[in-house]
């Protein structure tokens, strides 16, 4: 497993476990952002299952020496739309803790919610000497979000109790 498919497993985990929270949020926002809360999920889970669709399909298949073939995931992708959905993703859940949940749980998680929501994904950034370098930050998009899923789902328990 290299770099991108880890990003990938990670943003997969996180984004079922928002989903498994989601329906303790929908129903006590208005309609029209729950709406919106729903579509935007939706369009992060079309996202990812594109992205993990390239992945996958794309094998490149070696000979052995023993005349069978081995199949070797041939895409180098830089999961660029995974970092930005998984930002967004998180940027989703501090907007839900910060709405329905901050006057019940206690400060430090719904602040915790608000400072995973920073955007961390990058394409490109200088690098050495100035010159610009594909550097990814979209692992660390998937692990803040999964972060995120976890504290949301601590002001979740703390909150129906």
């Amino acid at each position: 497993m290299n770099g991108s498919t880890m990003t990938q497993a990670i943003a997969v985990t996180a984004f079922l476990q928002f989903s498994g929270l989601l329906p303790q949020c929908l129903p006590v926002l208005p309609a029209p952002q729950a709406r919106a809360v729903q579509e935007t999920v939706n369009w992060i889970g079309q996202i990812l299952e594109q992205e993990n669709n390239i992945t996958c399909d794309n094998p490149l298949l070696f000979e052995g020496s023993d005349g069978q073939f081995e199949a070797v995931m041939g895409c180098n992708c830089s999961n660029t739309q995974v970092g930005y959905s998984m930002d967004l993703l998180s940027t989703v859940m501090a907007e839900l803790g910060r709405g329905l949940l901050k006057q019940e749980a206690p400060a430090i998680l719904w602040q915790r919610l608000a400072t995973l929501a920073m955007q961390v994904s990058g394409d490109s950034i200088p690098t050495k000497g100035g010159q610009e370098d594909h550097v990814e930050f979209n692992y660390t998009a998937a692990e803040k979000a999964a972060e995120s899923a976890c504290v949301l789902a601590a002001m979740l328990a703390r909150c129906s109790r």
